[in-house]
């Protein structure tokens, strides 16, 4: 298993090299890309187990922890292991999470197989987007447990930490600093500008000389809109990994390249907040919906740049026509788009947090199961607070009509990761969480990939097309000034009877007594019970293999001391000559091959050896064989019991 998942996430990740795209002359790029070989020594090495850094081994632990409840509660196969699409689904979920990083083809809407290599080169060097290929074709049926999952993660993070230790040194290089010794505090503020003019840009940066840097990062500092607010965070992290002199080093200026890339996620909530704010301000008598006129009207006159094309809107699945004459852009997919992220690294986006992921953990957490009741799901939900949802509450009676229906198309249980209920849950919290639309039916991409496969000009709506919809003939039916004399009621959001699951196979849902009395022991104590692929259990795993291959060994020697039986010798003698010592050897063989084979079919986690196995089988049954002759000699006079072999 463990060569297997070696070889298929070789295959996997030796795809998120840079040289697919178009080369650049200029050396700067050159300098910090990442290289195929980079790639896989940093895969492979992680994946063998060859981890000597104390901290890596317990970022391992801790995205362990953090994957745990959300592992448990994914479909599983019959081996309580996760089908390469709940694998993408899951490191996907989790390096949104803990980093506020979409990574380049796990996304869910993604589907690689479609892209051509011309699209790849012009999505600023997206090569991982082949990765669900990857997949699909090195790991078929295969599957992975926690462990194999955390080192996916952590391989996935130590590359981004590569790519920025690349592209700092390469700026050290353009202004000719020393790598060697500290740097004052006036280069160190150009060095860390520099980089994040880098990190904006997503790599795609040249300057020809340190004259040409200083001017593009002065330019940079002058036109960019938040650089007041941006600021002040790189001068406090500046100062937090300087030196007492206020001088930096190189290591310390990795340090801070590093703290850009894991927080800048929750810098950017801010934004993010913003224009949530102002798109729910805009709402019509739909939660969650803004109408198209009165979204173009404040890209026209207002403070938000709300420009993208209807054709575009409809591909990243922000458009909703189930009313043809009063088409509506949906808040929470609008605001998850492509558009609003940073196209920060060769790897991965930073794009606005799902406000969904907190209540879908919620949720994890207490259920702890792939489904659940209708009934269990209303008394949690009703409990969850949100952004705009004040608990606790009733819910609707349609909402738990809709769940129940939920529920009669998938055997009584509501599966947790379906598409139902995922649009049960967009409209029990329109404003956070995203409407799922089906499979195939949208795409997560970047204004240049749309450009690329539409053959458009630009992905922004001309002032023609957007006063079309807000005032002339394109508006249709809206009418988003008219107010209910009778008080404003919520338009139902639209519902569609589609299901998609991720897994394959049937759902097996035990209660919690039945888990508990299979173990006898409290069910909140299994997952400390059961070993983990932690360093605890791989020294339990070579404790065992010692304990076995000691009883084989030791039962071979003994078995090699027994001599031929003489029959004349009479029974007593024999018996206690040879058949005590061929007793011995019988259990000293038996009692390991016990454990290994109840492990190997019951899968308790101690070695799981097949080849182990069968050679305690071998050479058990050569012991048994060589002591024929002890039995044939063991025959007793007429009166006493015959036993003839």
């Amino acid at each position: 298993m463990v060569r297997f998942i070696v070889h298929a996430a070789a295959c996997l990740f030796s795809t998120m090299t840079f040289s697919m795209a178009a080369e650049s002359d200029n050396t700067f790029l050159r300098a910090s890309k990442l290289s195929k070989q980079d790639v896989q020594s940093e895969l492979m090495s992680e994946l063998n187990g060859n981890i000597t850094h104390t901290g890596q081994k317990e970022r391992i632990t801790q995205l362990e922890d953090a994957l745990r409840e959300m592992f448990v509660s994914l479909p599983k196969d019959a081996d309580g292991k996760l089908e390469h699409t709940v694998m993408r689904y899951a490191l996907h979920r989790l390096m949104a999470k803990e980093r506020g990083w979409f990574v380049i083809g796990l996304e869910p809407e993604r589907d690689g197989r479609n892209m051509s290599v011309t699209s790849i080169k012009t999505m600023m060097e997206w090569a991982p987007a082949f990765l669900q290929d990857a997949i699909e074709n090195q790991m078929h049926s295969h599957s992975v447990g926690l462990h194999e999952l955390a080192v996916l993660a952590s391989t996935l993070e130590d590359l981004a930490q590569r790519e920025e230790s690349n592209r700092l040194q390469a700026v050290y290089d353009i202004y000719n600093f020393s790598k060697d010794q500290p740097i004052p505090a006036q280069d160190a503020t150009q060095v860390i500008d520099s980089y994040v003019l880098v990190y904006f840009k997503g790599g795609n940066w040249t300057a020809k000389s340190k004259v040409e840097a200083y001017r593009r990062v002065n330019n940079f500092k002058h036109n960019h809109k938040a650089w007041k607010r941006l600021n002040p965070w790189l001068r406090a992290m500046q100062v937090k990994h300087s030196n007492a002199d206020s001088t930096m080093t190189l290591e310390g200026a990795k340090r801070i390249a590093q703290e850009i890339s894991y927080s800048y996620g929750t810098y950017n909530e801010e934004d993010c907040s913003g224009l949530k704010s102002s798109l729910v301000a805009l709402e019509d008598r739909m939660p969650g919906r803004v109408l198209l006129s009165d979204f173009y009207k404040q890209g026209l006159y207002g403070q938000w740049k709300f420009t993208e094309k209807v054709d575009y809107l409809r591909t990243l699945g922000a458009l909703d026509e189930s009313d043809a004459d009063r088409p509506r852009v949906i808040v929470p997919n609008y605001v998850g788009s492509r558009p609003q992220c940073r196209e920060a690294s060769g790897l991965y986006a930073v794009c606005c947090p799902n406000e969904c992921e907190s209540l879908t953990n919620t949720l994890e957490h207490e259920i702890a199961q792939p489904a659940a009741s209708p009934q269990q799901i209303i008394e949690l939900v009703q409990k969850l607070s949100s952004p705009s949802v004040i608990a606790p509450r009733n819910l609707s009676d349609s909402l738990i009509a809709r769940l129940d229906q939920v529920a009669a198309a998938n055997d009584g249980h509501v599966p947790l990761h379906g598409r139902l209920f995922a649009q049960w849950m967009h409209n029990a919290f329109p404003r956070e969480c995203p409407y799922p639309h089906t499979s195939g039916t949208t795409s997560p991409q970047t204004p240049d990939e749309w450009i690329a496969q539409t053959g458009h000009e630009s992905h922004t709506a001309s002032e023609e097309e957007m006063l079309c919809h807000v005032s002339g003939p394109c508006a249709g039916g809206s009418a988003s000034g008219v107010v209910d004399e009778q008080g404003q009621v919520d338009i139902e959001i639209p519902w569609t009877d589609i299901e998609e699951l991720m897994h394959t196979h049937k759902l097996v849902l035990r209660s919690a007594e039945d888990v508990q009395s299979d173990f006898e022991i409290p069910l909140a104590d299994w997952q400390e019970f059961r070993p983990r692929n932690t360093e605890q259990h791989r020294a339990f795993n070579r404790l065992m293999r010692t304990i076995v291959l000691s009883g084989v060994a030791l039962g071979l020697a003994v078995a090699a001391k027994m001599q031929v039986a003489d029959a004349s010798d009479g029974v007593a003698k024999n018996f206690r000559a040879h058949g005590r010592r061929w007793l011995m050897a019988q259990l000293l063989f038996f009692v390991p091959l016990l454990v290994v084979t109840m492990d190997y079919f019951f899968d308790l986690e101690c070695m799981n050896e097949f080849g182990l196995c069968a050679l305690c089988w071998a050479m058990a049954s050569a012991v048994a064989y060589s002591g024929r002759d002890v039995l044939r000699a063991l025959v007793v006079d007429e009166g006493d019991l015959k036993c003839t072999v």
